[in-house]
Order: structure tokens, then sequence, then C-alpha cells
């Protein structure tokens, strides 16, 4: 009975014997470029939720709306990109011993800063929902005491209208 171990062994030995090196190397620098567009691409997308942050605290809506539209797009294109990285993430995890040890090594810092990338886009993007949700608050307690004052106004305003014209004995028929 063959343990778990030797037959990891052999199917990396079969898999690393149908491809060559050239072509492991060729698939890793294939993934490094990947890597670092996806990287630049999410660097763009921080860059926007900086900028959307801005235009919340202004209230500047519209490019609110065409920053998230720009982001959308950024979003398909990193998801694209991703499909890609995931086919070459395999065939890394494949090919353990062949590869050559400079492109490992940038790879493996690439993954690295993409941590940290990630964490600074999730803290601008959790500090824009909370200035959203603020800012919400703000504008629900103005639409609160607009409306006070508008039922106060209407309740006055049904005693200020109702007044009858004047009768005069003269005028009488």
């Amino acid at each position: 009975m063959e343990g778990r171990y030797e037959r990891e062994r052999r199917a990396t030995e079969v898999m690393n014997s149908s491809m060559t090196n050239t072509d492991v190397e060729q698939k890793m620098r294939e993934l490094l470029v990947n890597l670092q567009e996806e990287y630049a691409m999410y660097e763009c997308m921080i860059e926007l939720c900086k900028q959307e942050h801005q235009f919340i605290e202004k209230g500047d809506w519209a490019s609110l709306r065409t920053s998230l539209g720009k982001k959308n797009k950024l979003l398909d294109s990193i998801m694209t990109i991703e499909g890609e990285i995931g086919l070459l993430k395999e065939e890394w995890n494949r090919q353990k011993d062949i590869r050559p040890s400079q492109l490992k090594d940038k790879i493996v810092a690439q993954l690295k800063n993409f941590k940290q990338l990630m964490e600074q886009l999730v803290a601008l993007q959790t500090d824009n929902e909370t200035t959203l949700q603020q800012r919400n608050l703000k504008e629900a307690e103005m639409l609160g005491v607009i409306r006070k004052g508008k039922n106060l106004n209407r309740a006055y305003s049904a005693y200020g209208n109702t007044v009858t014209p004047a009768r005069y004995m003269d005028k009488i028929k």
C-alpha cells in the first residue's frame, strides 16, 4: 500500500517530466507579469477609493457615481486577469522542484506585497462606508427637521386659509 507522500511524489515527477524547464520558466514569467498588472490595477483602485472619500465628504454625488463606474470597470478587468492567474497558480503549485529561484523569489515577494495592498484597500473602503453612513445619518436628521417644520406650517396654515370674508349688512340681499 502506497502512502500519500509517495503518490504526490510520483505525480509531481510525471508532471515535471512532461514540461521542460523553459516551459516552466515561461509560465512563471507570465504569472509574474499578470501579478504585476493586477497589483497596478489594485493601486488604481486605491486611488479611486481616496477620490470617492473626497466626493463623499463634499457631497459630490455625480462625481462619486462616475468614480464608482470606473471602479466597476476596473473590477471587471481584475476578474479577467484573476482567471488567468488562477490557471498559472495551479501550474505554480504543481512545479515545485524545477522553478527558477529568481522568479520564485520575485513571485513570492509580489504575493507578499498583495497582502499589504489588500489591507490598505479594505481600510479605505471601510472608511468610505463609515463616512457615507455618517453622512446619511446627518441627511436623515436634516430631513426629519424639515418634515417637522413643514408639518407645523401646515397645521398653522390650515387655520390661516379658512378665514371667511367679512359680511356687511348693507350688502346682504
